[in-house]
């Protein structure tokens, strides 16, 4: 499913750097930024339902440290490309990919915190 999600998001982003001349000129072309967008939207739910799968296999304390994980990749992928935003595209630069990563990263972190703090109450 991770590889799935990526693959899509790959072909997604190669079709949104498509030439803009075809797209403008109508037909099948024009259909092509709708698709790709499409294509990252399934990604996202591919990662939502990884991360739920996920918080819910993983032992909670790793469930935890995969969602602290999760979330320093997307602040350090927002920071780097932070400096090489273009004018025109900057909400989608820095929204898709860390929003992505980070909203994962939080439901890992959220469920991980719940089910251990849950697991140290019945056990106390």
């Amino acid at each position: 499913m991770p590889l799935a999600s990526i693959g899509l998001s790959v072909v997604a982003f190669r079709l949104l750097k498509f030439d803009s001349d075809q797209v403008s000129s109508g037909g099948v072309y024009s259909y092509i930024p709708g698709f790709a967008l499409f294509l990252l939207f399934i990604a996202l739910l591919l990662l939502f339902a990884l991360s739920a799968i996920l918080s819910r296999r993983l032992r909670p304390p790793v469930a935890l440290l995969v969602g602290i994980v999760v979330l320093a990749a997307a602040v350090f992928i927002w920071m780097s490309l932070l400096p090489s935003v273009n004018v025109h595209y900057w909400t989608f630069t820095l929204l898709v990919v860390p929003v992505i990563l980070f909203l994962c990263g939080f439901m890992l972190f959220l469920v991980g915190t719940i089910r251990w703090t849950i697991r140290r109450f019945r056990q106390s």
